[in-house]
């Protein structure tokens, strides 16, 4: 039985207009091509023959047009995809991956829900393990500079210089330094006091080992033990690494998107979704390790977790107090919520009933503005109606 002949256009590369042309795949392993309407100088058709192993043959995607490249030559296109098919299947050949998904949905869909479902657990468990074992591994020098760099970026960006007394703040690095004297490692521990109208009463914990705290929260704070408790929790966020696993973890979601998607701009939409991906989950994650160690080294030094629960409660009551910016909310090191610190238990049930009465007179006098929003609505059409 002779080889089937495919017909289709060729293409020499010198005209944009194609040529009638038929192709054969013989048994011998080579691709015979002749133009059917051009003759050579003997009066016959024009015809080339070269190796299979030598022609670039497309993959079938669909119905979409067959194209085999001639090297020197030229290309031919065809839209019989099946004749294409018979053809490399009678040499042997297996047809592509992405065809034999095409013609079995089943397989396609669940290998697509096992990439994405795979995808997902590898951001959710992988890329923060991964992030710890690169964090373990890096010298202390990377975060030196972290450090410094992220301090000039924020007094740029958000913080300001401290009207704090000097005295005032000498008596708080001094109770810092003695505080961090102990611990082990290579970080170069520093308290820095900065004023920040747009973060409020915060502490941010610098990789370096430089603690910022603002103005705004010595002057919240009612003991200084309570200003102890929340520099002994950036030093749980110092010790842990906390800033740069995050770094690294975001760094990890941005790679991982780059290989799914195959460009920048993808990736990059992907990356913005990091908040939602990883930093939900893991920096309540950071939050509990910040916490555990500032209670456990206030119980080793004589004071109170309840400073600690203290401070926590009045800085939620002042957040909650403010419109906060998106940069303050990104910014901040430790939201302050009832499940670290137990604002709500302790108090009072009088306390407690009224704000759930407030809260339903709220959801009701929202309920009535909405129906009152329907209403308008729904006359205005009917106005409109008439009108036309």
């Amino acid at each position: 039985m002779g080889a089937e002949s495919i017909a289709g256009l060729f293409y020499d590369g010198e005209r944009s207009r194609g040529h009638r042309a038929n192709v054969e795949l013989t048994a011998s392993k080579t691709v015979r091509l002749t133009l059917v309407d051009e003759l050579d100088a003997d009066g016959r058709p024009r015809e080339w023959e070269l190796p299979v192993a030598l022609i670039e043959i497309s993959d079938r995607l669909g119905n979409i047009p067959r194209r085999l490249v001639l090297p020197g030559i030229g290309a031919f296109e065809t839209t019989d995809n099946e004749a294409v098919d018979r053809a490399l299947a009678a040499l042997g050949h297996s047809p592509s991956l992405i065809h034999w998904l095409e013609k079995r949905w089943p397989v396609a869909i669940a290998s697509l829900v096992a990439v994405a479902l795979g995808s997902v657990l590898f951001i959710r468990f992988g890329v923060p393990a991964l992030a710890e074992l690169a964090a373990r591994t890096l010298p202390p020098s990377v975060d030196r500079v972290l450090g410094a760099q992220s301090l000039d970026l924020l007094d740029e960006i958000v913080l300001e210089p401290s009207e704090l007394p000097v005295t005032r703040q000498q008596e708080l690095r001094m109770r810092f330094d003695a505080m961090a004297g102990p611990l082990e490692g290579d970080h170069d521990y520093r308290l820095e006091h900065r004023s920040a109208p747009a973060l409020g009463p915060n502490a941010l914990a610098l990789p370096s080992g430089i603690v910022v705290m603002t103005d705004e929260l010595v002057l919240l704070a009612e003991h200084d033990d309570e200003l102890v408790a929340v520099l002994a929790h950036e030093l749980g966020h110092v010790r842990g690494r906390h800033a740069l696993r995050r770094l690294l973890q975001s760094t990890g979601v941005s790679a991982v998107a780059f290989a799914l998607l195959g460009d920048v701009s993808s990736a990059s939409a992907l990356f913005s979704a990091v908040p939602a991906l990883i930093d939900a989950k893991h920096s309540r994650d950071f939050e509990r390790e910040a916490d555990a160690f500032a209670r456990e080294w206030l119980v080793q030094n004589g004071i109170g977790p309840e400073r600690f629960d203290a401070i926590l409660c009045r800085m939620q009551g002042e957040a909650g107090g403010d419109d906060e910016s998106g940069l303050a909310r990104y910014l901040a090191s430790h939201p302050t919520t009832d499940e670290r610190s137990g604002c709500d238990a302790a108090r009072s049930p009088t306390d407690q009933y009224f704000d759930e009465v407030e809260e339903r007179n709220e959801a009701d006098v929202r309920a009535d503005a909405l129906q009152e929003l329907k209403e308008n609505a729904i006359r205005d059409a009917r106005e409109d109606f008439r009108r036309a």
